[in-house]
């Protein structure tokens, strides 16, 4: 979003308020990246929401806005609260199954991709779009063959380490949003009930070794993936 700086307060200050010089970057928020703040002459630049969807959805949630509007104010300070809302940026991170991306030709000949890049696309794109053109051409390229579309998913780590990591996910993202436990603070005993949660979801698909993406468990909740194309070792 584009905050502009506020000094109508300033006025009745007896000092004036000072705004960032620098970008600013917080820590990672549970199931989202973490915020951004980008300071420009006349401007600032608030990113960012990261929520997978399985639809498109072409503007933001005011939930959304509420949410990074606070954590921001929050985390970075309140010259945020006070600075002027002008306007706001919304798009899209396509990302895959898995997460990983989908590059090169698939099953069905001339058609390609260049997709599921999600966060990386922009940095990515001088090198595989390059390496792309190169394998549409002569056949050859450094593009990975790992990721080629027409495959089976490709497993997060292992379903151990993946369920693991998935409950502290789903415990950050928790604590993001202001959960508060019982007196008692039993966190082993909540980290077991949010495993017990998960570990339904894996039962479901019948996975044995598979480790699906923290991100990602939602749509397997609601099933909203192949299960054709899981590997199932």
């Amino acid at each position: 979003m584009i905050l502009k700086s506020n000094s109508s307060r300033s006025k009745f200050d007896s000092e004036k308020e000072t705004y960032p010089d620098l970008a600013i970057r917080t820590m990672d928020r549970g199931h989202a990246c973490g915020l951004h703040l980008l300071p420009f002459k006349k401007h600032m630049y608030l990113g960012a929401s990261s929520a997978v969807f399985s639809l498109p959805e072409s503007n933001p949630r005011s939930n959304q806005i509420a949410f990074m509007l606070n954590d921001a104010m929050n985390q970075i300070g309140p010259v945020v609260g006070r600075a002027s809302f002008t306007d706001y940026v919304f798009g899209f991170r396509p990302v895959s199954e898995d997460v990983f991306p989908l590059l090169g030709e698939t099953c069905l000949k001339g058609i390609w991709y260049l997709n599921g890049t999600k966060r990386d696309g922009l940095t990515m794109s001088p090198f595989i779009c390059s390496e792309m053109a190169k394998e549409i051409l002569n056949g050859k390229s450094k593009l990975p063959k790992e990721f080629t579309p027409s495959r089976k998913l490709i497993s997060y780590f292992n379903k151990e380490k993946a369920i693991q990591k998935t409950i502290i996910a789903k415990y950050n993202k928790e604590n993001t949003h202001n959960m508060l436990l019982p007196d008692s603070n039993d966190i082993p005993g909540h980290f077991n009930k949010l495993r017990i949660s998960i570990e339904k979801t894996y039962k479901k698909y019948q996975l044995k070794n598979f480790g699906i993406h923290p991100e990602l468990l939602s749509l397997y909740e609601n099933n909203m993936i192949n299960k054709s194309l899981i590997k199932k070792k």
